[in-house]
């Protein structure tokens, strides 16, 4: 309380705070955190296939040689890559980047069961038949069985680009669809297809 003759209170008033905003992040951590997580599992997932793949198909079950296990890894990954202008394209001309992601990831799903199937024997057998011994002597030198050069190919490679295929739809698309959880716009415009009308905002959130 002043008094008369008091120019200024003796207690300071510090300056007035400005209202907060509330921030961008607010009421869509969970989003936010859903899609990175997301993101994280599958890097986790294309390189765990990326990095097993050559001695995978090198062991005693497949016996491919080096070079024939290695072209497969490399038409994964680069089946991967090509795939992620398709997956853009998808997701911006027709279906949105969610109903993108969500197909990606079933896809996903779907190849990545697939392919275990061939470390089992009997699943093996029914999958891709038994190998031929005919052209390759039946030793591995380490104890175990040989496959023939050709050895279960046209199921690894279909499971692959599958596989591949996946990622790519899924690694166009799960970055800006993050960003589309925080970001306040009405309208995403299309890139790809000019002739298309601009996507409401529901087709990029979940």
């Amino acid at each position: 309380m002043e008094r008369a003759g008091e120019r200024r209170p003796l207690l300071a008033r510090g300056p007035e705070k400005a209202p907060v905003e509330p921030g961008a992040f607010k009421g869509r951590r969970l989003a936010c955190g859903a899609v990175l997580a997301v993101e994280a599992l599958e890097r986790l997932a294309f390189y765990a296939v990326v990095g097993n793949l050559v001695l995978y198909l090198n062991g005693s079950a497949f016996g491919w040689d080096g070079p024939r296990a290695t072209s497969a890894s490399l038409v994964f990954t680069g089946a991967a890559y090509l795939a992620s202008p398709f997956g853009g394209w998808l997701a911006d001309a027709w279906l949105g980047r969610y109903r993108t992601v969500a197909a990606g990831l079933a896809l996903y799903l779907f190849g990545m069961l697939a392919l275990p199937l061939t470390a089992e024997p009997r699943t093996r057998a029914l999958l891709c038949g038994l190998p031929d011994f005919t052209h390759r002597p039946p030793s591995t030198g380490d104890g175990g069985t040989a496959g023939d050069a050709d050895y279960c190919r046209g199921f690894i490679y279909s499971g692959l680009v599958v596989v591949g295929l996946a990622v790519g739809c899924v690694r166009s698309n799960i970055t800006p669809f993050g960003a589309d959880q925080v970001r306040d716009i009405s309208t995403s415009h299309p890139f790809l297809n000019s002739s298309k009308s601009p996507l409401p905002k529901s087709e990029g959130q979940c």
